[in-house]
């Protein structure tokens, strides 16, 4: 192989500094559209009342709300995982991988998150992103969508009649996403559907710009890995998915009941996934404003008044605040361990 000029290396550095530029750039981008989100929520709601709301939440509910959060979005993630594990023979302990989900907290809510995601990746790689680690990924983000997304179809086909025309259209969108999202799942465990999916991706060569086809290719391959799991494996993973998902849930029952907010689990069901798939969208950094604008939009559905939804809002993203902070002690324990 020829060797590289200088011209060539000063080409690639520029390229380098660049795209971390560009980087910098949509994040801070995502920032200003937060912020400014933020700004129109607090414009047309009554904002004393939601502080107002907030300030009178019952602890006893909050510390509830808090350990159904950590639960579900934290301990029981880390069984999934070690069940998972099998497919890159890695052992970790389940108190490592919760410690690597309270860390990835923190990051998520301070870093891009694609930034944040590869920092998860690099430590379920022991070091290295290797290709199982991605597998191991990809697989537990399936688990979680597809078991949110058929939650949410389900309870908004009970709940349709409260919402009318627009609970019609959501219905159709949310049934539409967790077909998508359990033939994604389906193709890690079936042959038969990652051929299919590794043809359609073959038709579809002249409609997809190559670097994105590269991508969902190598995703498909990857999702091969998890072929050889066991049945017996399989299924206790997602029973401890929806286990998850009902701690989930719960959590967001006990901050509507710190504020003594009304409203059924049932409708919590659906909103609270729905809101949450909203802010997975790479609009804002760690979805804020994305959420705060999608509670009191969905909750206005169902009569609760805007302020109250807001103080939900904020109620929950307490909780995600707090596993946060814990993240961050835990990075700085951490880094001075390794000192």
């Amino acid at each position: 192989m020829a060797e590289e000029t200088e011209s060539d290396l000063a080409g690639k550095t520029q390229g380098s500094a660049k795209s971390r530029a560009g980087g910098r750039g949509g994040w801070l981008l995502r920032w200003a559209l937060a912020i400014a989100i933020l700004v129109a929520v607090a414009y047309f709601v009554d904002l004393r009342a939601a502080i107002n709301a907030v300030a009178g939440a019952d602890p006893y509910w909050l510390v509830l709300g808090l350990l159904a959060n950590f639960v579900g979005t934290i301990f029981l993630p880390a069984l999934i995982t070690r069940e998972a594990q099998h497919v890159q023979n890695a052992r970790m302990s389940v108190a490592r991988l919760v410690e690597i989900n309270i860390s990835n907290r923190f990051y998520i809510l301070v870093l891009p998150r694609i930034a944040a995601v590869a920092i998860r990746l690099v430590r379920y790689g022991d070091g290295k992103p290797t290709a199982a680690a991605f597998a191991l990924l990809l697989f537990e983000r399936c688990v979680q969508l597809s078991t949110l997304m058929v939650l949410a179809t389900v309870t908004l086909w009970l709940d349709r009649g409260n919402l009318g025309a627009m609970g019609q259209f959501l219905f159709w969108l949310v049934a539409a996403g967790s077909g998508v999202s359990l033939a994604a799942l389906a193709a890690f465990f079936i042959g038969a559907v990652h051929r299919l999916t590794y043809a359609v991706l073959e038709q579809m060569g002249g409609i997809l710009p190559q670097a994105i086809l590269r991508k969902l290719a190598n995703m498909v391959e990857t999702a091969a890995i998890f072929r050889q799991t066991e049945h017996r494996r399989a299924g206790v993973m997602v029973a401890l998915s929806l286990l998850a998902s009902v701690f989930f849930y719960t959590s967001a029952w006990f901050a509507a009941q710190s504020i003594g907010l009304e409203i059924s689990l049932l409708s919590l069901v659906w909103i609270r996934s729905v809101v949450f798939l909203l802010t997975l969208i790479p609009l804002t950094v760690g979805g804020i404003g994305v959420r705060e604008a999608g509670f009191v939009g969905f909750l206005a559905l169902l009569g609760v008044p805007a302020p109250a939804a807001l103080a939900f809002s904020a109620v929950n993203f307490s909780f995600q605040v707090a596993i946060a902070l814990a993240g961050a002690f835990s990075e700085l324990w951490r880094l001075n361990r390794r000192r």
